[in-house]
């Protein structure tokens, strides 16, 4: 991909992004106001693709040659296409560097955010150009986890946000849209609620922090790692996800009552999940999906076996 990338920020998510957009043959700029952690961000880059090195995601040949430091901002994102702000989680600091960055770059440029949560609309409100402006939030780190979260704010246009998965989609992310303002995006929260329950049931004495982690890693993540929690509860009733619901939503509603909450397992949520995944398949195929998923993680277990676990 020939796109000119600028990076604003050298820290651990600046280093990730500079891995996925110079193995998709991008070329990177990277700016950071502290010049002590652009003096180590070529040797953090060429350690991650290092370890990447004959990988089917180590991407095009001389992935950290197209990478460059520069000191002064307008020398890094003066004429690029697309500028990518991961400086620290704090709105202040970022309401402070946005604007800056933003005068130095190209007018019809993308000026992406990695925030984890802030604001999008405040972020927005110090911007000259709101309209090309978008959260692009990754998982950590993105060059090994493709999902990618994109969230607009009620002033970015439309074009932006297709350039948006369009760019995603090319240098090989998994780009999901998060409609409206939430704290958190989607992916946090969902990370979070379940980290919740983990501590709370550590903290109880429920179960050791190692075996709650095995749950996941000799359980649930080989699942989620080939299918999706509500595509995997589908296969688990012949009746699909309505059915499984029927039988096993109590637990649910129970939980949410043990913490609290609200139980979100409403008739209304139960119709939405159903139409969603039967859009997607139909019941009749339900078996054969059976079938790709019982293949898949029998291969995923045979390979992790193999490579040994960390």
């Amino acid at each position: 991909m020939s796109l000119k990338v600028a990076l604003i920020g050298a820290g651990t998510i600046g280093t990730a992004w500079a891995v996925v957009f110079a193995r998709a043959g991008c070329t990177v700029r990277v700016w950071d106001g502290d010049a002590g952690a652009l003096e180590r961000f070529p040797a953090r880059v060429a350690a991650v693709f290092e370890a990447l090195e004959g990988s089917a995601i180590a991407g095009l040949p001389g992935g950290a040659s197209r990478i460059t430091t520069h000191a002064a901002l307008a020398d890094a994102v003066g004429d690029v296409d697309w500028v990518q702000e991961q400086v620290k989680e704090d709105l202040a600091i970022k309401q402070e560097v946005l604007p800056r960055v933003e005068a130095a770059m190209r007018a019809d440029a993308i000026l992406a955010t990695s925030t984890s949560g802030l604001s999008q609309a405040a972020l927005a409100s110090v911007l000259a150009r709101p309209e090309r402006f978008i959260v692009v939030h990754p998982l950590t780190p993105p060059f090994l986890l493709p999902v990618t979260e994109v969230v607009t704010h009620p002033g970015t246009s439309e074009a932006t946000l297709a350039e948006a998965y369009r760019v995603m989609e090319a240098v090989g992310q998994k780009p999901i849209r998060v409609h409206g303002e939430i704290s958190g995006f989607a992916m946090n929260r969902i990370q979070a609620a379940m980290l919740n329950e983990m501590v709370a049931l550590v903290r109880d004495g429920v179960i050791s922090p190692e075996d709650a982690d095995t749950t996941l890693t000799h359980g649930f993540g080989l699942r989620w790692a080939v299918i999706g929690p509500f595509a995997g509860v589908d296969l688990n009733a012949l009746g699909g996800i309505r059915q499984y619901m029927e039988l096993f939503g109590y637990i649910l509603n129970d939980v949410a009552k043990d913490r609290g909450a609200a139980k979100a397992l409403t008739p209304a949520a139960v119709d939405k999940l159903e139409a969603g995944l039967r859009a997607q398949l139909p019941l009749t195929e339900l078996p054969a999906r059976q079938k790709r998923r019982d293949r898949a993680i029998a291969a995923l277990r045979g390979h992790l076996e193999k490579a040994g676990r960390p």
